[in-house]
């Protein structure tokens, strides 16, 4: 695969700052090499992080256009001068560039879409899904901007790439973007990719994914990941491990404490970290609800064990769990 050395540039850079790209990392949808950078297992950890959208590509561009490449049509959007602003692209352009034979072309027609409305950006995302492009990277990049520019087939294309597509890092994007679509009826597609994908990075991603749902059938899944995390070594298990935590946390149901609480003595201190602020957004959740004993009972586990997690040996597991309790007391004031 021929990439120009600004792109190259510019996509190892934005790795590291945009938003999007952080959350592939975090989830494993990407692999950037056999055996990430320590910065990028670290990242791994915090799975239960939102990114902000696809929106966080804007920053990338190649100094150098590949040979062949169409020239971005002039539309600056009434802007005086044309100066400061990102080309606008015609549907037309980019349609193009997916019939290039040069990956690196096609790759910058998934990310020019950032440019357009989810309806203008459907039928470009649609062929590049569609055309089942032989790079991964490509495939999965189309996978994760179909999560975060949504059209009326978008479950329908990310649904089809978690069942059938044979690459783990686009499955993985594939389940990552069901969860920013949002449609609960994507709950048995992620439990299943959860539970039985032969990719540990696509089991993180679905974890991810089932706790934006905010769906309760959610729960049993995610407790049965919990208990698939111990058959992963290393980091693998650490980040579905910590994908379920967080994702039992956005369900904000009392009887996950119980499951959670186990956890506040794990050697690997982001485990504990991500522990600290799932206790934080279930037990902001759970305020809502209406306490008999028993929930009475385990949100007072909950806080208790916020309280242990703040005289943690490690700052960030201290941190994470002050500002839980300061933002309980906020809520009770």
């Amino acid at each position: 695969m021929f990439v120009c050395p600004g792109c190259v540039r510019s996509i190892s850079s934005h790795f590291h700052n945009a938003s999007v790209s952080d959350f592939i990392l975090r989830t494993g949808s990407i692999e950037l090499s056999r055996r990430p950078h320590r910065t990028q297992r670290s990242r791994l950890g915090a799975v239960t992080q939102r990114a902000r959208g696809f929106s966080g590509l804007r920053s990338l561009n190649c100094s150098s256009e590949p040979s062949g490449t169409p020239t971005p049509s002039d539309d600056t959007g009434g802007n005086p001068g044309g100066a400061s602003q990102s080309p606008k692209y015609r549907v037309e352009e980019l349609l193009a560039w997916l019939n290039s034979p040069d990956p690196t072309t096609r790759l910058r027609a998934v990310i020019a879409c950032r440019q357009l409305s989810a309806d203008e950006a459907a039928p470009v995302l649609e062929r590049a899904i569609r055309m089942n492009d032989p790079e991964i990277q490509n495939r999965s990049f189309a996978a994760i901007a179909l999560g975060y520019l949504p059209n009326k087939r978008s479950y329908e294309l990310l649904s089809g790439l978690l069942r059938n597509d044979t690459a783990g890092e686009v499955r993985s994007s594939a389940a990552a973007a069901l969860g920013y679509l949002g449609e609960r009826r994507a709950l048995p597609e992620l439990r299943l990719a959860l539970l039985e994908d032969i990719h540990w990075s696509t089991r993180v991603s679905a974890a991810v994914s089932l706790g934006l749902l905010q769906d309760e059938r959610a729960f049993d899944v995610l407790v049965d990941g919990l208990r698939l995390s111990r058959r992963y070594k290393g980091e693998e298990g650490n980040a579905l491990k910590r994908a379920c935590l967080g994702s039992l946390g956005e369900l904000g149901m009392p009887q996950a404490v119980s499951h959670l609480v186990f956890y506040a003595q794990e050697h690997d201190f982001l485990t504990r970290q991500v522990l600290a602020e799932a206790l934080g957004r279930l037990l902001h959740r759970a305020r809502r609800l209406d306490n008999d004993r028993t929930t009475q009972r385990q949100l007072t586990l909950a806080r208790e064990c916020l309280e242990y997690l703040a005289r943690d040996d490690h700052a960030n597991v201290r941190r994470a769990a002050q500002m839980a309790l300061a933002n309980l007391s906020l809520v009770v004031e």
